[in-house]
């Protein structure tokens, strides 16, 4: 039988002013990164036998956040997300999405036309950059990012947080479904994306025209149709603090 964490050491890191809603560790770097409603990401390191507080980032807040948010200093902030190498963090909260570098302070904040309700960094580093050229610069982070009104983009970022944009259009469904889940292992690879319909998508960011997108019923929904239910709808942690064992 598996032990009883209450008997474990436990360590309690406290620094924000409202609800933890996230929690996603980096085991390569010792770090966890924490999310929470009082629109900050917190970074720690975190060993057997100390817990420090290394970066605290702020969200960027949309205005129609600011005017539908019922209580103050409360943000409804999507779960922080790790980039494949470990050097960036990614975060939305309505039609902002926040972009973090992990050694420094540096932010960008790419704003989306519709609403974000999905991303996901692809899990693998790019292979199509030149060798040569890897051991002068990193190559770029890939992130996909998905929204309410069905559309989908591909984000290429740099480690000074330099973003290109790709707009999948041969990835848009015309029944306008949103997006409520991505899936994405090497940008050469296929990526999945999930529906509140029951459906899932298989297409490619490139080569589309010889692999064109794939559409699966893989779970039938029978009723109308459904609204979105992302993670920011999700149940939050009660707790200001997180307690690590």
């Amino acid at each position: 039988m598996a032990g009883d964490l209450r008997k474990c050491p436990i360590k309690k890191l406290e620094g924000h002013q409202n609800r933890v809603s996230s929690c996603s560790w980096n085991a390569e770097q010792g770090l966890l990164a924490t999310g929470a409603q009082d629109g900050t990401v917190r970074l720690w390191a975190i060993t057997p036998n100390t817990a420090e507080l290394q970066h605290t980032h702020t969200c960027s807040v949309s205005e129609d956040a600011q005017s539908s948010d019922g209580s103050m200093g409360s943000h409804l902030l999507s779960a922080v997300s790790w980039s494949a190498e470990g050097t960036l963090l990614a975060a939305f909260q309505n039609k902002l999405l926040n972009i973090w570098t992990v050694n420094g302070t540096q932010a960008h904040i790419e704003a989306q036309s519709s609403w974000v309700t999905a991303l996901s960094w692809v899990q693998t580093s790019t292979p199509f950059f030149n060798q040569e050229a890897c051991s002068q610069v990193s190559p770029p982070e890939s992130l996909l990012v998905g929204r309410l009104d069905g559309t989908l983009c591909w984000l290429e970022v740099t480690d000074d947080l330099r973003v290109e944009r790709t707009e999948l259009t041969h990835c848009y469904r015309k029944e306008g479904w949103s997006i409520n889940c991505l899936a994405w292992y090497s940008v050469d690879k296929t990526f999945a994306v999930g529906y509140p319909d029951g459906k899932i998508l298989l297409a490619t960011a490139e080569n589309y025209e010889t692999d064109p997108p794939i559409l699966l019923t893989a779970f039938p929904v029978i009723g109308e149709k459904n609204h979105f239910f992302g993670p920011v709808e999700m149940g939050f942690f009660v707790n200001r603090w997180v307690e690590v064992t």
